[in-house]
């Protein structure tokens, strides 16, 4: 699909009015004018456009992994590209009913930023300090050093109940019975 697409450099193909009106996509596709077209300019080959947003072939060239079926390869790539319009589409439509300050998110951006680098920081930190192998010496140090840690604050006791009628008062009944 890839190799076709790359070979039909000046011809446009039009889906938007292809797609049944009873599917998802169809509906998002009211939202603007959606088309997988041929070409955008000499240096990119567009596979897909969404209002003035296009997806390039050079982005979706790695989606499909070497040695899949040609059919499933096919499948990838389509629900790749659909998944990319409906998103487009739906997040234009956002931005133009946003306020500006509801659209500014770059303290937020920065924030997360910020919180999923140092979060990879200490994970690869602790991967690279934690020795997780523990001696039986180290464990006995530790609880010597730390026996008020271990100490029970309440008292623990193991009973076995039994319960005996009056009425069986031979050892013989209540060996059988147990």
């Amino acid at each position: 699909l890839l190799a076709r697409l790359a070979a039909r450099r000046e011809e446009e193909i039009g889906v938007g009015a292809a797609v049944a009106a009873a599917d998802a996509a169809a509906k998002l596709m009211e939202l603007g004018q959606a088309e997988l077209i041929g070409t955008m300019d000499q240096d990119r080959v567009a596979v897909a456009r969404a209002n003035n947003e296009y997806l390039y072939l050079d982005e979706i060239k790695d989606i499909v992994p070497g040695g899949t079926p040609s059919k499933d390869s096919s499948d990838l790539i389509s629900k790749y590209i659909d998944n990319w319009i409906r998103e487009s589409l739906v997040t234009q439509k956002a931005e133009s009913n946003l306020g500006d300050e509801q659209k500014n998110v770059d303290k937020q951006l920065r924030d997360y930023r910020n919180s999923l680098i140092t979060y990879t920081y200490e994970k690869e930190l602790v991967k690279q300090k934690l020795d997780t192998v523990v001696s039986d010496s180290e464990i006995e140090e530790y609880y010597n050093n730390n026996q008020a840690d271990f100490e029970l604050k309440d008292n623990i006791i193991k009973v076995v109940y039994v319960k005996i009628d009056k009425s069986l008062s031979s050892n013989n009944i209540l060996l059988q019975q147990v």
